[in-house]
């Protein structure tokens, strides 16, 4: 029993963790006794297509934060490493935060479920004071999700930065395997959160796009700092979303309750907001 309740998070090492691990030797620990920063480790955690990018964007132009890339992924840690002569994964974390040119503000990574699982299983949360606190970004509408994550791995375009490099078609299959992901995903990070007590703020995608300065400043309170006067400048990404995400949806929409043995609301087709990042 306590296996199926654990699920995916007491599985084995994922990639990040396991080739972090290779990098340094298996020298991933924080072993010391006292925290190296003066701060909290703040997290956006995050699944495909969530909208973290667009949230990473604007909390980078508060005077409070700074950073909050995919610093934790292995390809990153090893490119970034031969310029940083770091000999330890939190030689690593101490290197990037103090080389970034965050002019004094608190320097944040995003984290996937299995990535806060590996900054846990090493300790990581004792090399800041206060422990490690989650901004945890979903989205309420998870086919939109699954569709936007199937067309941007299938043309290459993460970003509304970097250029289409194919065109995307139609797999209900693909879809199924990235919907099923998203809510596993969701569940873990859940899960984890839960277990390790770590504190934690939901953050809507559809909340960011209606309100941004709203949410920032709530994330200013979740933090401790003064963010009520930040506004909103030109963000740095664009939405995404076209007719091609629509028509995919509702196609899934259509057929999907078809297979179940119902009749989607047409309302339910047309109106979903499609701010797809």
């Amino acid at each position: 029993m306590t296996t199926k309740i654990l699920g995916g998070v007491a599985s084995a090492p994922m990639v990040h963790e396991t080739n972090i691990e290779g990098i340094f030797s298996g020298r991933v620990r924080f072993e010391e006794a006292a925290p190296v920063f003066n701060h909290p480790l703040y997290l956006i955690g995050f699944t495909n297509r969530c909208g973290s990018n667009l949230l990473a964007g604007y909390l980078r132009s508060t005077p409070a934060f700074d950073g909050f890339y995919e610093q934790l992924n292995h390809d990153t840690v090893g490119a970034r490493l031969p310029k940083l002569h770091a000999e330890t994964f939190p030689d690593y974390l101490r290197a990037i935060s103090q080389n970034h040119p965050g002019n004094g503000k608190m320097i944040g990574f995003k984290a996937s479920w299995d990535q806060l699982r590996m900054l846990l299983r090493w300790r990581i949360d004792r090399m800041y004071e206060g422990g490690i606190r989650m901004i945890h970004i979903s989205r309420e509408n998870l086919i939109e999700q699954a569709v936007s994550w199937s067309i941007a791995f299938q043309t290459k375009q993460w970003t509304s930065q970097e250029n289409a490099l194919a065109a995307a078609v139609y797999d209900e299959s693909d879809i199924d395997l990235r919907l099923s992901y998203i809510m596993q995903s969701n569940q873990n990070m859940g899960y984890l959160l839960a277990l390790s007590g770590i504190p934690s703020l939901p953050v809507r995608y559809s909340d960011i796009c209606r309100d941004p300065a709203a949410v920032v400043r709530s994330i200013g309170a979740f933090a401790d700092v003064d963010l009520q006067t930040w506004e909103p400048g030109a963000s740095e990404i664009r939405k995404q979303g076209g007719d091609m995400n629509k028509e995919f949806v509702a196609r899934y929409i259509r057929e999907k309750s078809h297979a179940i043995g119902f009749a989607p609301h047409q309302t339910t087709i047309l109106s979903s907001p499609m701010s797809v990042l």
